[in-house]
């Protein structure tokens, strides 16, 4: 899921967007400009990966254009992909607009509720919103990812009961997989009921889940079990061994409970293989404390001054640089 930042709102986003009157027309006709519409739909996605959402979006316009009124699933990708790139810009009025045609072109599209309701949350029509996120439920009332997509965004709108409200409705689901167990467990997880998480998770476990290990390993963190947490994760990195979060994970309990040289001997892992930027600071972070909590003070510098070449203007840390060379005597 893309996640969107709208002001001080956030919008989850699973696909992207189309033009009104192309969906209203409700032409299947075969399409000989077929390849044309495909070329702009390529170089939309090649803008819209860059960053560039008005060139992407005049490349949609265009693979529309050349739909011929023909709607298949290509069209209302092309669609999904333009609203996306609408709400980049700020035009949400026009991209709400686009969602109300592919819902009165078919009102069965449960995604298109979904998220025109991720945009209604963004512009704060929560009790608007809140229907659309029912009613997407009830055409794909089994779909554990929208319950949590329906929570992350009420949660960030502010709503946090009716948020939780959501996840008890799909903790109402009889699990029968370990994706859905596992799942199951997150919720519990986010409602801090941890002891049926754990239940859950043991379940998604025995079936085969791997995801469940690391759940399983943050029920135990909130427990305060860190050592039993530690174990799972360092087991799961024994075959996982980049995978990002279980080592930011073991570098943070390592850290946590001073045990500064194991958790050295994981951070520059974690920080190659970390998945956003958040987490590759928090990581940067955790190896300069660590260094100076060993006395490292030459290697908290050269640390220090590698971090700063991506976040130059961190006070703390350009004062933590004048701190370290006092130290050891650099200039």
């Amino acid at each position: 899921m893309i996640v969107v930042r709208l002001g001080k709102k956030f919008i989850g986003v699973m696909s992207c967007l189309c033009l009104t009157a192309l969906l209203l027309t409700g032409c299947t006709l075969p399409n000989p400009r077929q390849k044309d519409e495909l070329s702009y739909r390529t170089a939309g996605i090649m803008q819209m990966n860059k960053g560039d959402y008005k060139a992407a979006l005049s490349a949609f316009q265009k693979a529309l254009d050349n739909s011929n009124g023909r709607i298949s699933d290509i069209e209302l990708d092309i669609c999904y992909y333009k609203a996306y790139c609408l709400i980049r810009v700020g035009k949400n009025e026009e991209a709400l607009s686009v969602y109300d045609a592919i819902i009165n072109y078919n009102k069965n599209i449960a995604e298109a509720y979904l998220l025109r309701g991720h945009l209604r949350v963004a512009t704060d029509d929560i009790e608007a919103a809140k229907k659309d996120y029912n009613k997407a439920l009830s055409l794909n009332s089994r779909s554990y990812p929208y319950y949590l997509a329906i929570y992350q965004n009420l949660v960030y709108a502010g709503d946090i009961n009716e948020a939780e409200e959501f996840l008890r409705k799909g903790l109402t689901i009889k699990a029968s997989t370990a994706e859905e167990y596992c799942y199951q467990g997150r919720f519990y997880l986010l409602l801090k009921e941890y002891d049926a998480a754990k239940l859950v998770l043991s379940n998604a476990m025995n079936e085969g889940s791997e995801d469940a290990k690391l759940y399983m390993a943050a029920v135990l963190r909130e427990m305060g079990q860190g050592e039993q947490a530690y174990g799972i994760y360092e087991n799961y990195v024994k075959s996982h061994e980049n995978d990002a979060e279980a080592l930011y994970q073991i570098v943070s309990i390592l850290t946590e409970t001073g045990e500064y040289e194991r958790a050295i001997g994981y951070v520059d892992t974690a920080i190659e293989v970390a998945k956003n930027d958040s987490s590759r600071k928090k990581l940067m972070e955790n190896k300069i404390f660590c260094l100076e909590k060993l006395g490292m003070y030459k290697e908290a510098i050269t640390a220090v001054r590698t971090y700063l070449k991506t976040y130059p203007d961190d006070q703390v840390m350009i004062r933590e640089l004048t701190f370290l060379n006092s130290r050891v005597g650099s200039p």
